[in-house]
């Protein structure tokens, strides 16, 4: 076996590790991945303004320009995310339709083993989620049932009015988004040319940390409390993509913990 083929094969194992030489340039890659985050911060900005407008036409302009913030806006929060969300993946859609078409061909053929599969992978899932979250008690006890502002808006919207647009941007829009920006956008473009595990702490530090924001960052403590509420589910979800080179995986485990969670939540509030 000549050096040129012993470089081909190492390339088709390694198709998101991307540790071997190949005439990309990486710094291009990386670049596509810078520009994906600013698509995805763009995308954001869509649904805030999005939420304004449904709260200033519901009758709302005086309390927002005042700085007051209802807890039943949240549910015009998720509208937003929800519109955005919808063009997000209908521009997905239109750039990678052929890629799409073939990837949904060959999950729709080996059916079957993608369910098994993704029924051991959402196990791990919750183990690792109960795990981190046992880690999470024992290191900041002080901090137990303490939750973000995220997590904060979406309990008083699921607990308040639940509208379909909300629940469908948290169920559907938001996993398939999210795992295209932080998987396929900081594992396989960011991150090129590094340790595919390197790139999968780096994606879910990113996650985690959007989850929470700057506002919290305040006190050390309890903001590393909240990264551990989303840090466990993350490395789930990128050591899923980097094993399976397939985005599919993470985006139906994503969608999987995410119904859990409005189920919970929903049935918390006494809904169900």
């Amino acid at each position: 076996m000549n050096l040129n083929e012993n470089q081909n094969e190492i390339i088709e194992d390694n198709s998101i590790e991307t540790t071997a030489k190949t005439t990309v340039n990486p710094w291009i890659e990386r670049a596509k991945g810078i520009l994906l985050l600013i698509i995805f911060y763009i995308s954001q900005q869509v649904a805030a303004f999005f939420m304004v407008l449904l709260i200033i036409s519901l009758g709302g302009r005086e309390a927002f320009m005042a700085g007051e913030f209802k807890p039943e806006w949240a549910t015009y929060t998720f509208w937003g995310m929800f519109i955005s969300n919808i063009i997000f993946i209908i521009a997905l859609i239109y750039h990678y339709r052929s890629k799409l078409s073939i990837s949904l061909h060959k999950v729709l053929l080996g059916l079957g083993k993608f369910s098994l599969k993704t029924i051991g992978y959402f196990v791990l899932f919750t183990v690792v989620t109960i795990l981190f979250n046992v880690l999470d008690t024992m290191l900041f006890p002080q901090f137990v049932g303490q939750v973000g502002e995220n997590q904060e808006m979406i309990d008083a919207a699921l607990t308040g009015t639940p509208s379909l647009g909300m629940i469908l941007a948290i169920c559907v829009g938001a996993p398939i988004v999210e795992e295209y920006v932080f998987r396929y956008g900081l594992i396989s473009k960011l991150s090129f040319g590094l340790n595919k595990y390197i790139g999968v702490v780096i994606a879910a530090l990113v996650f985690s940390f959007y989850h929470i924001g700057f506002s919290q960052m305040g006190d050390l403590a309890y903001f590393a409390h909240l990264m551990l509420g989303y840090l466990g589910s993350a490395l789930v979800f990128g050591f899923v993509y980097v094993r399976e080179d397939n985005l599919a995986y993470p985006i139906v485990i994503h969608m999987l913990g995410n119904i859990q969670s409005v189920i919970f939540i929903i049935a918390s509030a006494g809904m169900l």
